[in-house]
């Protein structure tokens, strides 16, 4: 079974590789681990931002993915943390209904502890009503991090 673990952590250095990977990690991976990583590819996709970045704006230096998005997430500022370039979601019909339900299935996701996050068929179930909200959005950000 693969395990998503290595978003190029290894690529900054080893003490940046803790803010990727499951905060729980102890050397062997579960679905729980998958979980929390797939949390990750989740806000990488919204925010259009690597799992670490250098924060330029706020001249904070290096910040990892969650630190940047989850706060804003979590008090209703997701606008904020969304990709420039696909735009914001139509607030007429379903868009914004849509976006905020992935960004709130990526934190759920990245919950600190593996016991509290959801399943991967939670999940899957989660993002298959966001696209059945509205494609439109969703489908743009595909489309960019596809390269088209």
């Amino acid at each position: 079974m693969a395990r998503v673990s290595d978003f190029g952590p290894s690529l900054i250095g080893p003490e940046y590789e803790i803010l990727c990977i499951d905060p729980e990690f102890n050397r062997i991976l579960n679905a729980k681990s998958d979980v929390y990583s797939f949390g990750v590819v989740l806000l990488v996709l919204l925010t259009g931002k690597a799992a670490i970045f250098e924060d330029i704006d706020s001249r904070r230096g290096l910040i990892d993915i969650a630190s940047f998005a989850v706060p804003k997430i979590l008090s209703n500022e997701l606008f904020m943390v969304l990709d420039p370039r696909v735009g914001p979601p139509e607030q007429t019909g379903n868009e914004a209904e849509a976006v905020d339900l992935v960004a709130k299935t990526a934190v759920c996701c990245m919950n600190l502890e593996g016991k509290n996050r959801p399943t991967m068929s939670d999940i899957a179930a989660n993002l298959k009503q966001s696209f059945s909200l509205c494609d439109g959005w969703l489908l743009r950000i595909i489309d960019i991090e596809a390269g088209k």
